[in-house]
């Protein structure tokens, strides 16, 4: 619970400002301010955040690897892989990145499986394979992008 009362006047403004609305976007964007009361409650630096989030998904992984059954679970493990990928990128730890959105890519395309008319599966897919052709892109096989590309657009 938030008990400072500094925070607690950042929160209210922020919501004044957003209609009543307050996303996490927009509080994150008003900590990045070092000035501002909230900035202390986020981790700054990429790689001490990579490491919390990959603990913070060791629950959910319990979760889908103890219940296979549930496709809720194993739709958020391959969000949550996403995101992995996305924090893994931007510390520049490539390798880890690619283990985390190919198993976003697999998790989400065996999902498919049972339902691939599912928006959101095939927009997660198409996110998954445009990360890894960037990546691709990045490390210069062409190739390898353009085909993750493609299917990507499928």
């Amino acid at each position: 619970m938030i008990t400072n009362p500094a925070i607690i006047a950042e929160l209210k403004s922020l919501n004044a400002q957003n209609g009543g609305l307050l996303k996490p976007e927009q509080v994150v964007e008003a900590a990045r301010d070092p000035g501002s009361p909230l900035h202390d409650q986020f981790q700054w630096d990429d790689t001490a955040a990579a490491e919390a989030y990959e603990a913070a998904t060791k629950p959910i992984q319990s979760l889908a690897l103890g219940n296979p059954e549930v496709t809720a679970y194993r739709a958020e493990l391959a969000v949550l892989a996403m995101n992995r990928g996305t924090v893994y990128s931007a510390t520049e730890k490539f390798v880890p990145a690619r283990e985390a959105w190919e198993q976003a890519k697999k998790l989400t395309a065996e999902l498919m499986e049972h339902d691939p008319e599912d928006p959101q599966l095939r927009t997660d897919l198409a996110n998954s394979l445009g990360a890894l052709g960037d990546l691709h892109r990045r490390e210069g096989q062409k190739d390898q992008a353009i085909a993750c590309f493609e299917q990507a657009q499928e």
